[in-house]
């Protein structure tokens, strides 16, 4: 019996199985990262290409909102325009990131969309707000509350959840 050829067929087999596993693990992950896709901006002529655009996460419990910057560029806050939408309708009050306090928010948001950081939002990097009870709609358990950032009318990062009990 000849084993000379084997070796190959079972590296081949372990490379094909290697591959299955870590296909899946990259499946399971992008579900809770978001990758806008193909950033238009570059090709529209508004000055925003698609190396701008970032990959987020998010965290929700009750009003409480936790994003992550995930992966791309830093992005200046201060040229940014943050949009909530619960169930696909925008908040009255948009946050005016960053900020201290601010109408239909608690006031003293973490992390960079706090007016006392740097205004620079980095990649690894973890920000969070609070929605009151004075803006509306208002996150209720079950509800998808969805997170969009526009930069000159360019969506450079989006994220969305099922709201948690908190």
């Amino acid at each position: 019996m000849n084993t000379r050829g084997s070796a190959a067929i079972v590296g081949v087999a372990a490379m094909l199985t290697a591959t299955v596993v870590l296909a899946g693990a990259v499946a399971a992950a992008g579900s809770s990262l978001h990758m806008p896709p193909t950033n238009s901006c570059g090709v529209t002529g508004a000055g925003v290409s698609s190396p701008d655009a970032v990959a987020l996460s998010v965290q929700l419990r009750g009003p409480r909102i936790q994003l992550t910057h995930e992966a791309g560029p830093k992005v200046n806050l201060s040229t940014v325009r943050m949009m909530i939408l619960i169930n696909g309708t925008p908040l009255q009050f948009q946050p005016p990131i960053p900020y201290f306090a601010a109408r239909g928010f608690r006031s003293g948001p973490f992390g960079p969309f706090n007016s006392a950081s740097d205004g620079m939002w980095e990649p690894g990097e973890t920000a969070s707000l609070e929605i009151a009870q004075t803006n509306t709609p208002h996150p209720v358990v079950g509800a998808t509350l969805s997170v969009e950032f526009r930069q000159r009318a360019c969506v450079i990062g989006s994220v969305s959840a099922d709201v948690q009990p908190s």
